[in-house]
């Protein structure tokens, strides 16, 4: 009902779609606009395992991973 987060979508990144890479948007920003090509984003992410096995964290770190889209 009102409030709720709508159930977020698992999209495979990788060329061939064998699930290599796998994208969750958990919470979607605000604001109208994106970021662009040549911008620095800052993201948190967790890396697992087929079997689940957490392997890595930026979260556990406290540390988010950023980067310049683009490059």
């Amino acid at each position: 009902m009102g409030g709720e987060e709508p159930k977020s979508e698992v999209v495979d990144l990788t060329p061939d779609k064998d699930g290599g890479v796998l994208k969750e948007i958990l919470r979607v920003g605000e604001g109208e606009e994106g970021p662009l090509q040549g911008d620095k984003v800052f993201v948190h992410y967790v890396g697992t395992l087929e079997d689940g096995t957490k392997f890595d964290s930026s979260r556990d770190r406290g540390d988010k991973f950023s980067f310049t889209l683009g490059k």
